[in-house]
């Protein structure tokens, strides 16, 4: 129950980073971090590559193989945060799946994460920055009390994201496009 749960989740390609944060848990030495990685390796080398990385550090439990969309729940509740360690993003329809499930995010600073997350629902770190993620999870350790805050804060957050909301917003935007063609021809 004080172990701070950090959960990478999905399909590990490359440019999703989990090598990359593996290498940065194993250098914070926080004894209280836990690090879960559940998901389909993209390949064989990378599912050999994840469990050599991991082999000398008890904190990180791995679980590779396809995770089910009916045992999705069982590894975000047990994060207290979500990790996306993405090297380069458009979107993420995992980081949106971890703010409609109320958890804490811990993000690089991205369009497409940016676009998203929040600063009061995530922690966001410089993703060209070596030391950016290792300061990233230990600042989701020490702010552990936030971190039920956050996720409240990404649940609600999302919560807007439904048919409804995206259509407003769609509209909105035509909207706003009109009226900007119809003042340049005045």
């Amino acid at each position: 129950s004080e172990a701070v749960v950090l959960l990478s989740l999905r399909i590990i390609r490359p440019y999703k980073g989990v090598m990359v944060l593996i290498e940065a848990f194993r250098r914070f030495p926080e004894s209280r971090a836990r690090l879960l990685i559940a998901g389909k390796p993209y390949d064989r080398t990378t599912d050999e590559l994840v469990k050599a990385r991991i082999c000398a550090d008890p904190r990180i439990r791995y679980f590779p193989g396809y995770v089910a969309d009916s045992d999705l729940q069982l590894y975000l509740n047990a994060a207290d945060a979500v990790v996306f360690p993405y090297q380069k993003s458009l979107t993420s329809g995992a980081l949106i799946l971890a703010m409609s499930f109320g958890r804490a995010c811990i993000a690089p600073r991205l369009p497409g994460m940016v676009d998203c997350l929040s600063e009061e629902g995530g922690i966001f770190y410089q993703a060209n920055d070596p030391a950016g993620l290792v300061e990233a999870l230990s600042a989701a350790v020490s702010r552990q009390n936030e971190l039920a805050v956050m996720a409240e804060k990404n649940l609600r957050r999302a919560r807007f994201w439904d048919w409804t909301g995206i259509a407003k917003a769609t509209m909105a935007c035509y909207r706003d496009g009109v009226a900007a063609a119809n003042d340049t021809r005045r």
